[in-house]
């Protein structure tokens, strides 16, 4: 899986659960079938993309149903969406998951989230896709006793990322800008990602830096 960072390098939160297949009290994984974490820095020769003005002022208050920047959940997008399309998250929305059975969702042209997606702790799925784009919020909170949240990047074919209209002039107009296979591209957005709360369980590494695009690994700050 890739990590392609699309803005300014910050402190960043990745929250396996447990470097085993099981974990005791459930939490996050962020998993690649076929080899270990590659990240790299996806940029232009001049720019880099920067957060989206209609997600100024977007919180997860705007994630609850009263809110008018809530437009519903995540199955409720995924069936308004075509099949061949890929489903998009507005900028300026929010939608939360709503899977809490543990049910598989795959996503095979992806997910663009321009806006917020949130997985809140009663959220336990695992989430299949072939990449996905956060040029808004990926909000994640830790799952609940017994809960897990797996996110499966798969594919071979690479992928193409058009972003919005903020930062159109980074990608070529017509041909987009291409991060490759199962990638994960925070594009002037935001990764939100906590797992399981235990002292007694390091659940987490911050990223110190990535390496550029020729290279296979990551540094990480203990």
């Amino acid at each position: 899986m890739r990590f392609f960072f699309a803005t300014s390098i910050l402190p960043l939160l990745l929250t396996p659960a447990s470097s085993s297949d099981e974990a005791a009290h459930g939490g996050l994984r962020l998993r690649r079938r076929d080899s270990p974490l590659n990240a790299r820095v996806l940029s232009t020769e001049h720019s880099m993309f920067r957060p989206l003005m209609c997600n100024e002022f977007l919180s997860v208050s705007d994630c609850i149903p009263t809110s008018l920047n809530y437009i519903g959940t995540l199955s409720t997008l995924l069936d308004s969406t075509p099949e061949d399309t890929q489903p998009v998250i507005p900028c300026g929305k929010c939608v939360v998951v709503d899977a809490t059975d543990g049910s598989e969702i795959s996503l095979p042209k992806g997910l663009n989230i321009e806006g917020m997606l949130h997985f809140p702790t009663t959220a336990s799925l695992t989430l299949e896709a072939t990449h996905v784009v956060v040029q808004g919020v990926l909000k994640m909170d830790p799952p609940a006793l017994g809960n897990k949240v797996r996110i499966r990047m798969v594919g071979s074919e690479e992928q193409i990322f058009h972003p919005h209209d903020d930062n159109s002039m980074l990608c070529d107009s017509t041909d987009g800008c291409n991060v490759g296979k199962k990638a994960i591209v925070v594009a002037g957005g935001r990764l939100d990602i906590r797992g399981l709360e235990d002292d007694t369980c390091p659940t987490w590494t911050k990223l110190q830096s990535v390496v550029p695009p020729s290279g296979t690994a990551t540094t990480s700050h203990e």
